[in-house]
């Protein structure tokens, strides 16, 4: 092993480490995935007329909770013979206005213009720390992350499992609202062709469900049967699967080699499965233990963060560092 993997560094991002650091500049309980109607509603007031078949999904679901909603879509949509229906009870652009609606609510572009990035604030620090060869994984679909990465002057290199030692390494295993999902593979795009990430969100305006020029942001669905994790799913465009599956390989090689761990707003939740049954593996093939993980989060939820990573790092010890600390807002 090269010098650069012996001293590895790993951070892990949530939706928390957004959320705490849009908290001066943002209804930050919106920001999640419960306050996804909230939120869109607010950069959106009218969004029930052109988004009529998602408003429709979301009335017969009976939740605000963005999880609970793709859910209801999705289990509708593959569970319907069982439903004694003839085909999904959602029009065909339910899916696209979802995906519309993603990125309303979750571009963040005028929140991240009012940051004071002079200011202190965890993610700043944690992204400052990172030097060639680290790796920065994001499982968030918005580009907060990497667009304060990129004005704080830091080099990043959207990469799969071939991890560089002359940058720092974006993997993001969920997806981004830059990248884009064109329906075939030549019109399917997540990185620049020099490998520097794509950093701006899609224009919604350009996201289009019709067949002929189909285009939405390329995203893993809030929906526990993420399809685009299997080969088998993804005939009709088989570089959907290789992106994905080689953005998780990155993540178990990062996992595998690395010498420090933080986690920044991350709860490695129950419902991804997959997630941390990969992150297991990745842990099984290492060949020393971690050393202690310091982890920043909601006192609430530290319970259940420090049980996730003992499971899945055999038994480490945890350093809770408390909330992510939010930027200022300019002067």
């Amino acid at each position: 092993m090269g010098a650069d993997v012996l001293t590895r560094k790993v951070v892990i991002l949530g939706t928390g480490s957004t959320i705490g650091t849009l908290t001066r500049v943002a209804f930050a309980t919106e920001l999640g995935v419960r306050g996804f109607v909230r939120r869109l509603t607010r950069k959106m007031p009218k969004w029930r007329s052109e988004y009529c078949h998602l408003a429709h999904a979301i009335d017969a679901c009976g939740f605000e909770d963005l999880d609970q909603i793709w859910t209801h879509v999705d289990y509708a949509g593959k569970l319907h013979r069982s439903l004694s229906l003839e085909r999904s009870p959602y029009h065909g652009d339910t899916s696209g206005q979802l995906h519309r609606a993603l990125l309303v609510a979750y571009s963040l572009t005028d929140e991240l213009e009012k940051l004071d990035l002079d200011s202190s604030f965890t993610l700043k620090t944690a992204l400052m720390q990172l030097g060639d060869g680290d790796v920065l994984i994001s499982f968030n679909w918005d580009t907060t992350a990497e667009r304060i990465a990129d004005k704080l002057g830091k080099k990043l290199l959207a990469t799969g499992p071939g991890l560089s030692r002359h940058s720092v390494n974006l993997v993001k295993p969920h997806g981004s609202l830059s990248w884009e999902d064109g329906g075939k593979p030549e019109r399917t795009i997540w990185r620049h062709d020099d490998g520097k990430p794509l950093l701006d969100p899609m224009d919604v305006n350009c996201v289009h469900p019709c067949p002929g020029k189909p285009m939405q942001p390329l995203v893993l669905g809030a929906v526990p049967m993420k399809e685009r994790l299997i080969q088998e799913t993804q005939k009709g465009n088989p570089k959907i699967y290789e992106i994905f599956a080689d953005q998780w390989a990155a993540v178990v090689r990062a996992i595998t080699e690395a010498r420090a761990l933080t986690v920044i707003g991350y709860r490695f939740p129950s419902e991804d499965g997959y997630g941390r049954f990969l992150l297991r593996e990745a842990a099984r093939r290492r060949d020393r233990p971690l050393p202690e993980i310091p982890y920043y989060a909601l006192e609430q939820d530290k319970a259940e963060i420090e049980l996730a990573l003992r499971e899945i790092f055999g038994g480490v010890q945890c350093d809770f560092k408390g909330p992510v600390s939010p930027a200022s807002p300019k002067p």
